[in-house]
Protein backbone atom coordinates (compact mmCIF):
# COMPACT_ATOMS: atom_id res chain seq x y z
CA UNK A 1 0.00 0.00 0.00
CA UNK A 2 1.01 3.64 -0.43
CA UNK A 3 1.09 4.12 3.35
CA UNK A 4 3.53 1.24 3.85
CA UNK A 5 5.71 2.50 1.02
CA UNK A 6 5.77 5.98 2.60
CA UNK A 7 6.77 4.53 5.99
CA UNK A 8 9.53 2.44 4.40
CA UNK A 9 10.74 5.42 2.36
CA UNK A 10 10.89 7.64 5.45
CA UNK A 11 12.88 5.06 7.42
CA UNK A 12 15.24 4.46 4.48
CA UNK A 13 15.75 8.20 3.90
CA UNK A 14 16.56 8.74 7.56
CA UNK A 15 19.19 6.00 7.54
CA UNK A 16 20.77 7.08 4.27
CA UNK A 17 20.88 10.76 5.18
CA UNK A 18 22.69 9.86 8.41
CA UNK A 19 25.34 7.87 6.54
CA UNK A 20 28.64 9.64 5.91
CA UNK A 21 29.69 10.28 2.30
CA UNK A 22 26.29 9.31 0.91
CA UNK A 23 24.19 11.60 -1.21
CA UNK A 24 20.50 10.78 -1.48
CA UNK A 25 18.37 11.91 -4.41
CA UNK A 26 14.67 11.09 -4.18
CA UNK A 27 12.88 10.54 -7.47
CA UNK A 28 9.33 9.21 -7.74
CA UNK A 29 9.52 7.40 -11.08
CA UNK A 30 5.89 6.29 -10.97
CA UNK A 31 4.63 9.82 -10.39
CA UNK A 32 7.00 11.67 -12.75
CA UNK A 33 6.78 9.18 -15.62
CA UNK A 34 3.07 8.43 -15.27
CA UNK A 35 1.47 7.56 -18.58
CA UNK A 36 4.62 5.88 -19.96
CA UNK A 37 6.52 9.18 -20.39
CA UNK A 38 9.81 7.50 -19.52
CA UNK A 39 12.00 10.19 -21.04
CA UNK A 40 10.97 12.33 -18.07
CA UNK A 41 13.86 10.56 -16.33
CA UNK A 42 16.29 12.56 -18.50
CA UNK A 43 16.33 15.72 -16.30
CA UNK A 44 17.33 13.54 -13.34
CA UNK A 45 20.16 12.00 -15.38
CA UNK A 46 21.27 15.48 -16.45
CA UNK A 47 21.24 16.58 -12.80
CA UNK A 48 23.36 13.57 -11.80
CA UNK A 49 25.74 13.90 -14.77
CA UNK A 50 28.41 15.90 -12.89
CA UNK A 51 28.44 13.28 -10.13
CA UNK A 52 28.74 10.44 -12.66
CA UNK A 53 31.62 12.28 -14.31
CA UNK A 54 33.30 12.95 -10.95
CA UNK A 55 33.12 9.24 -10.02
CA UNK A 56 35.04 8.42 -13.18
CA UNK A 57 35.74 4.88 -14.31
CA UNK A 58 38.39 2.21 -13.99
CA UNK A 59 40.92 2.13 -16.79
CA UNK A 60 43.90 -0.20 -17.04
CA UNK A 61 46.36 -0.32 -19.91
CA UNK A 62 46.40 -3.83 -21.36
CA UNK A 63 50.04 -3.77 -22.46
CA UNK A 64 51.70 -3.01 -19.13
CA UNK A 65 48.72 -3.44 -16.72
CA UNK A 66 49.26 0.15 -15.58
CA UNK A 67 46.17 1.58 -13.88
CA UNK A 68 45.45 4.94 -15.51
CA UNK A 69 42.30 5.81 -13.60
CA UNK A 70 40.13 4.43 -10.80
CA UNK A 71 36.43 4.80 -10.19
CA UNK A 72 35.69 6.67 -6.97
CA UNK A 73 31.96 6.14 -6.45
CA UNK A 74 28.80 4.28 -7.37
CA UNK A 75 25.18 5.19 -7.90
CA UNK A 76 22.60 2.86 -6.44
CA UNK A 77 18.99 2.90 -7.57
CA UNK A 78 16.00 1.06 -6.29
CA UNK A 79 12.27 1.09 -6.73
CA UNK A 80 10.11 -0.19 -3.91
CA UNK A 81 7.97 -2.36 -6.13
CA UNK A 82 9.36 -2.65 -9.65
CA UNK A 83 12.67 -4.02 -10.91
CA UNK A 84 11.88 -2.73 -14.41
CA UNK A 85 11.85 0.88 -13.17
CA UNK A 86 15.12 0.32 -11.33
CA UNK A 87 16.69 -1.19 -14.44
CA UNK A 88 15.37 1.62 -16.63
CA UNK A 89 17.04 4.24 -14.43
CA UNK A 90 20.28 2.23 -14.33
CA UNK A 91 20.18 1.99 -18.12
CA UNK A 92 19.98 5.77 -18.40
CA UNK A 93 22.70 6.28 -15.78
CA UNK A 94 24.98 3.82 -17.56
CA UNK A 95 24.40 5.63 -20.85
CA UNK A 96 25.52 8.89 -19.26
CA UNK A 97 28.57 7.13 -17.78
CA UNK A 98 29.34 5.72 -21.24
CA UNK A 99 29.16 9.22 -22.72
CA UNK A 100 31.69 10.44 -20.14
CA UNK A 101 33.97 7.46 -20.82
CA UNK A 102 33.90 7.99 -24.57
CA UNK A 103 34.70 11.69 -24.21
CA UNK A 104 37.66 10.81 -21.96
CA UNK A 105 38.94 8.08 -24.28
CA UNK A 106 38.12 9.37 -27.75
CA UNK A 107 37.59 13.08 -27.24
CA UNK A 108 35.12 15.36 -28.97
CA UNK A 109 34.55 12.96 -31.88
CA UNK A 110 32.64 10.45 -29.75
CA UNK A 111 28.87 9.86 -30.02
CA UNK A 112 26.80 12.37 -28.07
CA UNK A 113 23.37 12.15 -26.52
CA UNK A 114 23.33 8.43 -25.88
CA UNK A 115 20.84 9.05 -23.06
CA UNK A 116 18.38 10.75 -25.43
CA UNK A 117 19.12 8.14 -28.09
CA UNK A 118 17.65 5.50 -25.81
CA UNK A 119 14.30 7.30 -26.10
CA UNK A 120 14.22 6.91 -29.86
CA UNK A 121 13.38 3.69 -31.58
CA UNK A 122 15.89 4.15 -34.38
CA UNK A 123 17.54 0.77 -34.82
CA UNK A 124 20.31 2.18 -37.07
CA UNK A 125 22.34 3.51 -34.15
CA UNK A 126 24.42 0.42 -33.35
CA UNK A 127 25.89 1.73 -30.09
CA UNK A 128 22.45 2.57 -28.72
CA UNK A 129 20.89 -0.69 -29.88
CA UNK A 130 23.72 -2.71 -28.28
CA UNK A 131 23.45 -0.67 -25.09
CA UNK A 132 19.69 -1.30 -24.90
CA UNK A 133 20.13 -5.03 -25.50
CA UNK A 134 22.87 -5.26 -22.87
CA UNK A 135 20.67 -3.63 -20.25
CA UNK A 136 17.60 -5.72 -21.16
CA UNK A 137 19.75 -8.80 -20.57
CA UNK A 138 21.05 -7.28 -17.34
CA UNK A 139 17.48 -6.61 -16.18
CA UNK A 140 16.43 -10.16 -17.01
CA UNK A 141 19.36 -11.61 -15.02
CA UNK A 142 18.61 -9.42 -12.00
CA UNK A 143 14.93 -10.31 -12.20
CA UNK A 144 15.77 -14.02 -12.36
CA UNK A 145 17.98 -13.61 -9.31
CA UNK A 146 15.25 -11.91 -7.27
CA UNK A 147 12.04 -13.44 -8.62
CA UNK A 148 13.01 -16.57 -10.54
CA UNK A 149 11.63 -15.17 -13.82
CA UNK A 150 12.80 -12.73 -16.49
CA UNK A 151 11.41 -9.22 -16.35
Amino acid sequence: SRLRQKILTNIYEGMVKAAPRVRYEYFDFHDVCQGAYFKRVNPLIKKLSPIIKEFGFYMEMTEDRLVEQVQTGVIRTNCLDCLDRTNYCQTKLSAKALEHMLVALVGASCPKNIVEGLDRHDQREVLIVNHKEMWVSNGDLISCHYTGAES
